[in-house]
């Protein structure tokens, strides 16, 4: 459409416009496409809560179990401070 604007358009030129609009909306249709497999591989706020509190109830497992080891060292610690006082103490004798 190489024409001016107050001039009558041509088969030729509304040939043209309708092959520029039959590739956009082409283009535009590979992009829903891409979006919508997109879209099926996101996951549910409902999914995602429910992965969420599997983690944090993991979390809270390994803190126990890491609060429970340390309290074990602390009275191992403990416990071995004490046999060897007792063995100073025996040496001493």
């Amino acid at each position: 459409m190489d024409q001016q604007d107050n001039e009558p358009a041509t088969k030729e030129d509304l040939h043209q416009v309708k092959q520029e609009l039959a590739a956009k909306i082409d283009n535009l249709t590979l992009q829903v496409v891409k979006n919508s497999e997109q879209v099926r591989k996101m996951v549910t706020k409902e999914e995602f809560g429910k992965a969420y509190n599997e983690i944090i109830h993991g979390q809270d497992k390994m803190m126990t179990i890491l609060t429970r080891i340390d309290q074990e060292r602390a009275a191992t610690t403990a416990r071995i401070d004490r046999i060897e006082s007792d063995v100073e103490r025996l040496k001493t004798r």
